[in-house]
């Protein structure tokens, strides 16, 4: 009797130790599937599912988005920045003080976004910025990212000459564009308005200009960058 308890015993430790070993084994390749997810910040991203899935709507975040797609030059095969040609408008012409991005599901390994003024001839360089892939995943909890701020004291002129409110947004990879937001010198929201879209090349480096791109498309989802506004509730 004694043997068959120990026997017992001996059977259900190695099932327990098996059970244990199948679970460690599921944990861990879950946190391996998780290392291969877009770059979501933590408000879109869920566990694993986020892998397969990619980003999940948030709550109380703008869960519209513009789709941005990577294309390549015919010609050359070089990759294209994804180009969104809006036009801001504030509060009685208020100069702009700031320019916010809400994004996800960012694939590559980095995402390079350039700001420049105006579209209808040759855009003019505004700012530029860098986001890694480990910085969207790790260091944003909403999914907003300031990408411009004007040290001036006057701010950025919306009715400057070869600018009047003609703002263009470039993009280095695959991404999805929830929300624009720009804000006045008085901290109050303006209007994002998407006017069509464009492939091309950015201008690289200050008082540098873009070639112009001939090549306008407005896809249908390109008004889902300026329509959920009220979402943004950042406070410095």
């Amino acid at each position: 009797m004694k043997k068959q308890v120990k026997k017992a015993k001996k059977f259900n430790l190695k099932v327990f130790a098996m059970v244990m070993a199948i679970v460690v084994f599921l944990v861990a390749s879950l946190f391996v599937l998780d290392t291969f997810a877009p770059a979501n910040p933590k408000v879109y991203h869920r566990f694993a599912l986020s892998t397969i899935f990619g980003s999940f709507d948030g709550e109380d975040t703008p869960n519209s988005y513009y789709q941005v797609q990577i294309q390549k030059s015919i010609e050359t095969g070089e990759k294209h920045y994804s180009c969104i040609n809006t036009k801001i408008g504030t509060t009685n012409s208020e100069n702009v003080k700031e320019i916010w991005i809400n994004l996800s599901d960012v694939y590559d390994n980095e995402l390079k976004i350039y700001l420049s003024t105006g579209w209808e001839g040759k855009s003019k360089y505004l700012s530029e910025i860098t986001y890694s892939k480990s910085k969207i995943k790790e260091n944003s909890d909403d999914g907003w990212f300031r990408v411009y701020k004007t040290d001036k004291k006057d701010g950025l002129k919306i009715n400057d000459y070869g600018f009047y409110g003609q703002l263009r947004f470039s993009f280095s990879s695959n991404c999805k564009v929830r929300e624009i937001v720009v804000v006045d010198m008085k901290g109050n929201l303006g209007t994002v308005t998407a006017q069509h879209c464009s492939n091309g090349g950015v201008p690289a480096g200050k008082d540098k200009y873009a070639d112009s791109h001939d090549n306008k498309f407005m896809p249908e989802d390109m008004k889902n960058v300026g329509d959920e506004k009220t979402t943004f509730k950042i406070e410095e």
